[in-house]
């Protein structure tokens, strides 16, 4: 409108305007404009095989990082509710996420918070991808693709994640009887479900391969596509500049990482899952490693250093990546052995006996008081579950292999 206004006073000539203007439209360094270009081209495309596949599962990169937030806050959960503060699967239906971490010692509370407020945005980003709760069971806590906890599968009072959230769908459960306790199962079906995400991702990406990527200084060494003298000449002969071929015969062997679990730290669980951020990773890559021309008209001339972005990549994001295991440990709520069915299922797999009443009389003078017994009835519980979930058989095989 101003240029218009302009040449419309003024009378000269817009041409004379347009090569004298000092801004000028160009097209961004988007993941878009990368996307388009290996869509467009497959000589690109069959070169940069690590970029290519980087590209086809960016989406689901975006969300790997959700397993470490869940595990963080699983280990928030088992730390407020324990030992005496130990809750009940009623008592977690109405104890808020927050009023879990208000239990914590207040020197506490502040970390617990920041962990509580990246785990509920990383749920309701990555949970939508969980299509099944468990086994062919479909997921009850979506609607149109968008986490809605109410589980009434209508969108009405649509609720995600939150402080406010019970910690019931926060906290790992599964029932021994094989009931499913669908809110108890949310985390454990997602975490379940990133770490298939990064195995089969790794797997694509090492297929891809073929080859192992080089650091920056290789590829200065390389040379940057520069014409004629030794180095040019050297070139020729070399693999292209952003992989070095491994020795003939000579398989790329994945490193082998322990199971993780809440209990492994932050570091140990940082250095195994992939932590991938389109604007701390990307687009910083493409704004450095972008070409684009100045003069006016051709703003939307685009060219990347395919080379240097997919070898910066394949570096930061899967260098001593690999398979994941991850280890969920089952919350141990409170009043499981009064639930109905409990004691005949253990009847059904163990042997039941009486106690002589010498050890008898000695349990109740040591059962002397409430926290005692408290602590009992909890060995009690991961026992039997135990017992119930794996039978006699195998309980005689584990302590046979124990005795040896």
């Amino acid at each position: 409108m101003l240029l218009e206004r302009f040449n419309t006073d003024l009378k000269i000539d817009p041409s004379l305007i347009e090569s004298s203007l000092p801004w000028r439209g160009r097209e961004s360094f988007t993941i878009h404009s990368l996307r388009s270009r290996f869509e467009v081209n497959g000589a690109i495309s069959a070169a940069y095989p690590v970029l290519r596949q980087f590209l086809a599962e960016e989406e689901a990169l975006l969300s790997i990082k959700a397993l470490g937030s869940v595990l963080a806050f699983h280990g928030v959960l088992f730390r407020a509710l324990s030992g005496k503060s130990v809750i009940s699967q009623d008592q977690a239906s109405e104890l808020s996420n927050m009023d879990a971490i208000r239990l914590l010692p207040s020197e506490e509370q502040g970390t617990a918070e920041a962990i509580l407020s990246r785990y509920c945005d990383d749920f309701n980003r990555a949970f939508p991808l969980v299509a099944l709760i468990y086994e062919c069971e479909d997921n009850p806590f979506l609607h149109q693709g968008i986490v809605d906890l109410s589980g009434t599968g209508t969108g009405n009072g649509k609720q995600t994640m939150s402080y406010d959230t019970p910690v019931r769908f926060s906290l790992p459960f599964r029932e021994v009887s094989g009931e499913v306790d669908a809110p108890a199962m949310c985390t454990i079906a997602l975490l379940q479900h990133l770490q298939n995400v990064q195995n089969c991702l790794m797997d694509r990406i090492v297929a891809s391969r073929g080859s192992v990527p080089v650091q920056d200084t290789q590829l200065k060494r390389m040379g940057d596509g520069k014409k004629g003298g030794r180095r040019g000449a050297q070139s020729k002969s070399r693999p292209p500049p952003d992989t070095v071929a491994p020795p003939p015969g000579m398989a790329i062997e994945e490193p082998k990482a322990p199971a993780i679990s809440y209990l492994s730290g932050p570091e140990l669980i940082d250095a195994a899952v992939v932590n991938y951020s389109r604007d701390r990773d990307l687009l910083p890559l493409l704004e450095t490693h972008g070409r684009q021309a100045l003069g006016l008209g051709t703003g939307g001339s685009i060219e990347y250093v395919y080379a240097r972005i997919e070898a910066t990549i394949a570096n930061r994001l899967f260098s001593g990546k690999s398979h994941v295991l991850i280890h969920i440990p089952q919350y141990p709520y409170t009043g499981q052995l009064k639930k109905p069915g409990r004691f005949s299922s253990l009847s059904s797999r163990i042997p039941q006996e009486g106690l002589p009443a010498s050890i008898s009389e000695r349990i109740s003078e040591e059962i002397n008081t409430q926290h005692r017994l408290t602590r009992l009835l909890a060995i009690i519980e991961d026992c039997v579950a135990f017992l119930v979930s794996i039978g006699a058989v195998e309980v005689i095989l584990i302590f046979s292999a124990a005795h040896v």
